[in-house]
């Protein structure tokens, strides 16, 4: 690798960014890939077939050799767009960030406080949590005042996104999983609670009991998205103390 100017290379490195970005979004993905991010590294040993990962600092080396290779630098482009993605369709969650948003007009408190159960994955070194950084991102361009919570009893896996408080949960044994949290966050009821992807996982008898857990751990106020056995198809529970109101979603 030939050692180049520092500027140059950032300002190069910064256009490939943009650039894999860009056609993300017009495939309808939602969430951005920095070059820094440590699953480029893997993508770069796999296009070089490297018998190591490279540090940050050699990665970019290679990305700038990478580029002046015509068909090796479309197979990184390719893999960069759909490196966050590989688990997930375009917009498919849309419809429940859109609800959420819809319905918030029942919370007059804020900071709302959100859990997003399952979080999703993509594969990089670590798993990426796909589903609730979108949800994240949303809220965040609505200037929503929230906290964001998500749960996954693989959470330990995770890597960590700046915002974002993730937690270890077994939605099959909540009381027992938010009792940690209770302990570091000092409450353990939130105002919204999405279980967007989960629950095909599951046999209806377990869906039924995670339904309930999820309900348990609602505030008296509180809004309540769960995918029905279709991955499209969502119920949301409108609750106001005893009080629940269902809406289907398609």
């Amino acid at each position: 690798m030939l050692k180049r100017n520092i500027h140059q290379m950032d300002v190069k490195l910064r256009e490939i960014e943009e650039s894999i970005n860009h056609k993300k979004k017009t495939k309808g993905y939602q969430v951005g890939i920095s070059i820094d991010d440590k699953s480029t590294r893997t993508v770069v040993k796999k296009i070089l077939n490297l018998n190591f990962i490279p540090n940050r600092e050699e990665t970019k080396e290679y990305i700038m050799d990478i580029s002046e290779d015509k068909e090796k630098f479309q197979k990184f482009m390719d893999e960069m767009v759909y490196l966050t993605n590989e688990y997930t369709f375009p917009k498919r969650l849309e419809i429940t960030e859109k609800t959420i948003l819809e319905n918030l007009t029942i919370f007059k408190e804020n900071p709302i406080k959100i859990l997003d159960v399952g979080v999703g994955a993509t594969h990089s070194e670590h798993l990426k949590a796909i589903t609730t950084i979108e949800l994240f991102n949303r809220l965040n361009q609505e200037k929503i005042n929230f906290e964001m919570y998500g749960g996954d009893v693989r959470i330990n896996e995770f890597e960590k996104f700046n915002g974002i408080n993730l937690f270890q949960l077994d939605v099959l044994n909540v009381k027992e999983s938010l009792t940690n949290f209770h302990k570091e966050y000092g409450f353990n009821k939130f105002d919204v609670i999405r279980c967007s992807n989960l629950l095909g996982h599951f046999k209806k008898e377990k869906r039924e009991i995670i339904k309930n857990n999820l309900i348990e751990i609602s505030n008296e106020k509180a809004l309540i998205l769960f995918n029905t056995d279709y991955e499209n198809i969502y119920t949301l529970y409108i609750k106001r103390k005893n009080e629940i109101k269902t809406k289907f979603i398609y």
